[in-house]
């Protein structure tokens, strides 16, 4: 099975780019990165478009054989007489393949030809000013001479890590079918996200039976090793040393730790070796820097290696280095052996490639400390089997992807303990058939529950909050506080995130702030202060809170904050309009891949927004992979903005083609869904983002009369945006663009002042210009992508003629594929034409630009 044709296609284009200005290219990259991969789509496409190629590869068998890769690709004679004169031969056979201006050469692990070769190959190309394309591996020891560095003018082009989606993107078409998020992650996580190992462990995984489809969703545990995968893995540890392969084996085996303990364990010397050679990655968080193998599935094989005398050695200097016993136990770095200096090194880089590593390690360590979670708390139940412990235990197991029946045997009604523990038992009962089983009656009738009397209250707010986030808002609010405290602060706790729902931020801010800053109902309050805080429209604040604690969760490798904050800092991203950073913030959020079955509807909303990410940016695979995922949560609706999973089925759908105002209806039918269940923060948005799509008069006064009916400074302001949008007062545009703008939502103003800029040029073309030009001014001030927004207004950006072919060939029907196919492009190349030529044409579908072409000329 060959790898998705959308792996690297920016590199792809870049690299032709190159090549066809008479600019060599090298291209670097550890195993697994897709160096073969990519060389040969060069090649066919330089091939259909005309070019001649002549391609060699290189062979440690062969680097004592003068001239035998030449020989092998048919360019020389086999077995010529290895002196001077040969290698003259070689030239002149050579020269004769090139035609110049037509011919690239290329050559597959230049670093391991041999010298005879590379000095023939470099002299031909250079003497014929023909370009040269070759490939290298980050884990081999640079030779002594280099086949690039001796042709000039030439580039060095690094394969860096895929994203978590274009990794969901490749596994779905291994596995045929959309895959389990939690699963993507996992295997995104191992693989590193280098693409040869994201195929291999998902093909590996779905022949040995450990990828199996639930519900039409391929879904795995949390182990997808088999020994076949060492194959893959072995071209990572050829030609280390001995003194760094002893490294990168206790580093396997204990895991990313602080880098002064790493020193501990390894010398400097071969550290710099594992990290010249890729095998390597650092994490900076709360002022340490941890190190970690890469890709986590080296680590996996060394792992799973036999026990020999060699390994006893290596844990007997763990051992010692860091005074744990030799009992085969994970070793646990306590605090005094974290940090010395530390703080003085600063951030690890921010660059993009340091960031794509960092997203492996975070799935891999917090996929580790779950597990060790699970581990310990099985301990004590196994110990003492009590509600407590039960609890407790059943927390540990309650992820995406639980064994619903074991968290059920775990959770028995009949488990002793005192009235407080069995209560909370009862309430985690409920939360596992709510959020596990997605059964609604099941949830509520755990909780009716006679003989835990003196805490009826706890189980009555937690009916409320299952209510809530399953059915529609609970009328049981205004009920008066109990006199426990416990059981008040649950009361304030499900009233403040009712309120939420409603719409109502400062109501809820009062409840959720007088829940106690301690204790297991803490975090949820501060989950809804956060949201509180983006409805009261006050997005500085929210940003602020939501990143601290989604820091907080980052540099403690904690799920319970990462999935609930990080779905509230994304909502800051998008009412600011800030694609950029959105895009930025998603990639390891989604990454981390582990989330509590009780926050799948936050989990939703952050699926949501990757979709729309995706499909902004012409992603239209990527849009319905994310899409089906939502789906795939089980949980269609929830009570705050965009937990809505038909949201991301829209922004897929009308990338590929479906008409506007059918997209529209459909979100509409949500919007009224959503009123009627009392969700009236999600009712709104869903409202804007139909009216978006196909604007409709109607539609907007409903979108506003609802915001109005809520008590929140940013629904406020979205209703006013939508009937701004269908409003043909292009100075009425124009001042309520203003007004968002000041407000922090930037985009949404800018639209509007472009907006207002078009409307007003058919009445009043000097106060267009004046519109324009103030709208261009602040996306400039703004910066980042912002300047994007405004500039398909009018006079309409002209399109290139590549975005007019893309665009006719998608308006005659064509698919991406099919139109990259066609104009020998990449698929990736195509959607960012198409998308560019969407938004200079201003639709929102294919099925829009055929009659938009036309009205263009």
């Amino acid at each position: 099975m060959s790898l998705n044709t959308t792996v690297h296609d920016d590199l792809v284009d870049l690299a032709l780019g190159y090549l066809r200005d008479g600019t060599s290219v090298s291209l670097r990259g550890v195993p697994g990165a897709g160096r073969t991969t990519l060389l040969g789509r060069i090649a066919a496409q330089l091939n259909a478009a005309g070019w001649k190629t002549l391609e060699l590869h290189g062979n440690p068998a062969l680097r004592d054989r003068p001239l035998e890769a030449l020989a092998i690709a048919g360019l020389v004679p086999a077995n010529s007489p290895q002196t001077r004169s040969a290698v003259a031969a070689a030239v002149d056979a050579l020269l004769k393949s090139i035609e110049p201006r037509r011919t690239v050469v290329i050559v597959d692990d230049s670093d391991d030809l041999d010298a005879a070769s590379i000095g023939a190959i470099s002299s031909a190309i250079t003497r014929t000013h023909t370009p040269l394309v070759s490939s290298a591996s980050t884990t081999r020891r640079a030779p002594d001479l280099s086949l690039p560095a001796l042709v000039r003018p030439g580039v060095r082009l690094n394969l860096s890590a895929l994203v978590y989606d274009e990794s969901a993107q490749l596994i779905e078409i291994v596995c045929r079918g959309p895959v389990d998020r939690a699963t993507v992650a996992l295997i995104h996580g191992r693989a590193g996200g280098l693409p040869g190992l994201v195929q291999a462990i998902a093909d590996n995984a779905r022949r040995h039976g450990l990828l199996r489809q639930r519900g039409g969703v391929w879904t795995a545990g949390p182990d997808l090793w088999t020994p076949q995968l060492a194959r893959t893995v072995e071209p990572f540890l050829q030609g280390l040393s001995p003194e760094a392969l002893d490294g990168l084996i206790k580093l396997s085996l204990v895991g990313a730790v602080d880098i002064s303990v790493a020193h501990r364990l390894v010398a400097w010397d071969a550290l710099e070796e594992l990290d010249e050679r890729g095998l390597l990655t650092f994490v900076s968080a709360a002022g340490t820097v941890s190190v970690g193998v890469y890709p986590p599935l080296v680590a996996d094989f060394v792992r799973r290696e036999r026990i020999g005398a060699r390994r006893l050695r290596l844990v007997g200097e763990i051992a010692e280095a860091l005074g744990q016993q030799q009992d085969g136990s994970p070793w646990t770095i306590s605090a005094d052996q974290r940090g010395i200096g530390i703080a003085d090194l600063g951030p690890v880089s921010g660059d993009d490639e340091s960031r794509r590593l960092a997203d492996a390690v975070l799935n891999r360590v917090m996929a580790e400390r779950q597990s060790s979670q699970v581990l310990v708390r099985r301990a004590e139940w196994e110990q003492h089997r009590d509600a407590r412990t039960a609890v407790a235990y059943a927390r540990a197991l309650s992820y995406r992807g639980a064994d619903l029946a074991e968290l059920d045997r775990i959770l028995d009604p009949a488990t002793p303990g005192d009235v407080r523990d069995r209560a909370t038992l009862a309430a985690w009962r409920a939360f596992v058939a709510a959020f596990g089983a997605h059964d609604l009656d099941d949830a509520l009738a755990q909780l009716d529950r006679d003989d835990l009397a003196p805490w009826d209250g706890l189980l009555a707010a937690v009916g409320r909050h299952v209510r809530l986030f399953l059915d529609r808002v609970p009328d049981d609010t205004s009920d008066p506080l109990p006199d426990d405290p416990f059981l008040a602060d649950a009361h304030r706790l499900t009233r403040g995130e009712t309120l939420l729902a409603l719409g109502r931020p400062r109501e809820a801010l009062s409840d959720l702030d007088a829940v106690g800053r301690e204790g297991i109902l803490a975090p949820s309050a501060r989950v809804g202060r956060g949201l509180a805080l983006v409805l009261a429209g006050d997005l500085d604040a929210a940003e602020a809170h939501a990143s601290r604690a989604y820091q907080e969760g980052l540099s403690n490798f904690d799920p319970g904050l990462l999935v609930p904050h990080g779905y509230a800092l994304a909502l800051v991203h998008l009412f600011r309009g800030d694609d950029h950073a959105l895009r930025e913030h998603l990639g390891p959020l989604l990454s981390a891949g582990v989330t509590a079955l009780t926050d799948t509807p936050y989990e939703i909303g952050t699926l949501v927004l990757a979709a729309r990410t995706a499909a902004r940016a012409g992603r239209t695979a990527a849009a319905r992979s994310l899409a089906e995922q939502a789906q795939a949560t089980g949980l269609p609706i929830g009570p705050y903005p965009v937990m809505v999973a038909a949201q991301a089925t829209a922004h897929a759908r009308l990338m590929e083609g479906e008409p506007a105002p059918r997209v529209a209806d459909e979100l509409w039918s949500h919007f009224e869904q959503l009123l009627e269940k009392r969700y009236i923060a999600a009712a709104v948005v869903a409202g804007m983002r139909a009216i978006e799509i196909h604007p409709d008069a109607a539609r907007a006064d409903a979108v506003a009369t609802a915001a109005e009916g809520a008590d929140s400074r940013l629904l406020t302001l979205i209703g006013r945006y939508v009937l701004a949008l269908v409003s043909t007062d292009g100075s009425l545009q124009a001042a309520t663009g203003e007004e968002l703008l000041k407000a922090g939502l930037s985009g949404y103003g800018l639209a509007l002042l472009a907006a207002g800029a078009h409307t007003l040029a058919g009445t009043d073309p000097d106060r267009a210009a004046e519109v324009l030009r103030q709208a261009r001014r602040l996306a400039g001030k703004l910066g980042g992508e912002y300047p994007r927004v405004v500039d398909p207004v009018p006079p309409r950006s002209a399109l290139t003629a590549r975005e007019r072919e893309v665009a006719e060939l998608a308006a005659q029907g064509m698919s991406n594929q099919e139109a990259a196919s066609t104009l020998m492009l990449s698929v990736r190349t195509v959607e960012n034409h198409l998308h560019r030529a969407f938004q200079k044409l201003d639709v929102t579908s294919r099925s829009e630009l055929g009659e938009a072409l036309r009205n263009q000329g």
